[in-house]
């Protein structure tokens, strides 16, 4: 499937001095931690990445098997969903 995971437009992000990124939704105050590889995800959805696109670059970049990438990126996109931190393209209420 190509969705597009996007950051709702009212999270914010910091940077911590350890390099994980906190994610924080102004309105909800939900706000999650990235490490590493989230952050990388983060960054992919803010250039409108597709779901599959960001597996492929997680694959790419660290030593991982494409069915490792997609479990990761799906755990992921399904934490910050819940969180309402994103929003997923095609869709017309915000999620929830």
């Amino acid at each position: 499937m190509n969705c597009v995971p996007q950051p709702d437009p009212d999270v914010v992000t910091t940077i911590m001095p350890d390099g994980d990124m906190i994610p924080l939704h102004l309105r909800t105050r939900q706000y999650f931690s990235l490490n590493k590889t989230g952050t990388l995800m983060w960054e992919l959805m803010m250039k409108s990445t597709t779901i599959a696109g960001m597996g492929r670059a997680l694959f790419d970049r660290f030593e991982v098997t494409p069915e490792a990438a997609e479990e990761t990126v799906s755990e992921l996109i399904e934490d910050l969903k819940s969180h309402r931190l994103i929003r997923i393209s095609g869709r017309e209420e915000p999620i929830r």
